[in-house]
């Protein structure tokens, strides 16, 4: 028993020298099961499959729309008036949702939108990554350098800068603040994994035929021993 007390004290003494050198203002991203102030969503998907989307989306809102609030980003006003018709024809309670007119927005909001961060000082702050859309364009160019001037790029380009936008456009609307991404990817990595070596391989390739290395290799886990 004075053995477990012990330890108790060791872990307390630990855990809170730990918090007494945490930074108050520096902003990290918290676990997906943690408390939302919120929930966002994208404007409809457009195409074959849309009806799907949209039946989906709106039985994924009224599964949550009494423990959290929802809100919708449309990157236009008559197209925000048309979801708002279609949600509550498919029974969303639209008066529970919080509704932003953010020109350039699509449906896969988590891709181009804000990536929310908060700190220990009740901040919230909003990180722009600059999204460049997949990378596509340059994949394009890269395969064919012929269409560089082509009308289809300028319209991919212009698209793309739009959306690239939406990400501050969701700072404003939650008065969040605005925190520009300035790491690389694999200043990314080498900030996450400090100790490992990091190794990048160009699958450029494989990408053009719609798969990575993750697809394409399958890890096997090393037996352990519960003692």
């Amino acid at each position: 028993m004075k053995k477990l007390a012990l330890f108790t004290i060791l872990v307390l003494i630990l855990f809170t020298c730990k918090q007494e050198h945490q930074d108050p203002t520096a902003f990290y991203m918290p676990g997906e099961f943690e408390p939302h102030e919120a929930v966002w969503f994208g404007t409809w998907i457009m195409g074959e499959w849309a009806t799907d989307y949209k039946r989906v989306m709106s039985e994924v809102m009224k599964a949550i729309d009494a423990h959290v609030q929802i809100k919708m980003a449309s990157p236009s006003d008559s197209i925000m008036q048309i979801a708002q018709k279609k949600l509550d024809s498919l029974g969303v309670d639209i008066s529970k949702i919080q509704f932003f007119v953010m020109p350039g927005e699509a449906h896969w909001i988590r891709d181009h939108g804000a990536a929310f961060v908060v700190n220990h000082q009740g901040e919230l702050g909003a990180v722009d990554f600059e999204w460049n859309g997949y990378g596509s364009l340059d994949w394009r160019v890269l395969r064919d350098s012929t269409i560089l001037d082509s009308l289809e790029i300028f319209r991919e380009k212009t698209r793309t800068i739009d959306r690239a936008k939406v990400d501050s456009l969701m700072a404003v609307a939650t008065d969040a603040k605005w925190i520009k991404g300035n790491l690389t990817i694999e200043g990314l990595f080498k900030q996450a994994f400090p100790s490992r070596k990091i190794v990048f391989v160009d699958a450029l390739m494989l990408n053009w035929h719609g798969g990575g290395i993750h697809c394409s290799t399958q890890q096997e886990p090393e037996r352990r021993v519960l003692r």
